[in-house]
């Protein structure tokens, strides 16, 4: 496992490099949830994966809750920087739960009611904070998250592709971009300038695994989008007007 001080002091030696590809990882999955939720008020459906928003969600609770660890013991700006910018994270987040309990029962539980649909959601997301939690207890020197936020990042990326060739539609190339821009960043800019523990084979698989999910990803998506524009080329004039804006998929009709 890395050396927790050794990271921290290494920071305060490479501020502004930490500051550009910070503010590059950022954006990269800043980017990714407004354009999600964007996507998702207009085609009426959600377009964040269900597992990797809760596992985000998870995640960024556990983080912000142990506000007594970042703000007291470790004691670092990048960290309660860090803690204020996942309490926006986390209001993404919500949205994103919103959309998904508004729009998502037929297509994850068509089978149940509306009150049963919501708390088997919420049933969900207290499992995977069990999850988490746990997983906190296996990563005892895991101290700034950095293994943990690695976990999550990779996940994404799953999930994403897995979301992609289920729901083929349901992304923009922006989400897409954005998702790559944000894996190729942590794996290999952000992580291995903290530490060289994540310079490491098996962290290099990941991050190669990571990757190759997001450029899948953005490769289907950038297909499907190829696709659309020649359907709409073929379509007579008087059709084309109507049709749904291809880069970004058709409108899903409203679920309840």
């Amino acid at each position: 496992m890395y050396d927790s001080q050794a990271v921290l002091d290494g920071l305060s030696g490479i501020p502004v490099a930490f500051l550009i590809i910070g503010a590059v990882l950022f954006a990269g999955f800043y980017g990714y949830y407004i354009e999600s939720i964007r996507l998702g008020l207009k085609q009426r459906t959600y377009c964040v994966p269900v597992g990797a928003n809760m596992f985000n969600f998870a995640h960024d609770l556990v983080f912000v809750a142990m506000f007594r660890h970042w703000f007291h013991e470790v004691d670092h700006w990048v960290f309660k920087a860090f803690w204020w910018g996942l309490v926006v994270f986390m209001a993404m987040e919500l949205c994103i739960h919103a959309q998904t309990l508004r729009y998502g029962r037929r297509d994850l539980f068509p089978k149940l009611g509306r009150a049963h649909f919501v708390l088997a959601y919420l049933g969900m997301q207290a499992g995977f904070v069990i999850a988490f939690l746990f997983l906190l207890s296996l990563l005892p020197g895991d101290e700034l998250f950095l293994v943990k936020i690695s976990i999550s990042v990779a996940l994404n990326a799953a999930f994403g592709l897995a979301f992609v060739l289920r729901r083929e539609g349901s992304s923009s190339r922006l989400q897409a971009v954005l998702l790559l821009v944000g894996a190729v960043t942590m794996f290999f800019a952000f992580l291995p300038l903290l530490s060289p523990f994540f310079e490491s084979a098996v962290y290099r698989s990941l991050g190669v695994l990571a990757v190759s999910c997001a450029a899948i990803y953005l490769w289907i998506v950038s297909r499907s989008l190829q696709r659309r524009r020649a359907v709409v080329k073929a379509e007579p004039a008087g059709s084309r007007a109507r049709s749904t804006d291809v880069n970004e998929g058709p409108a899903s009709p409203a679920r309840s």
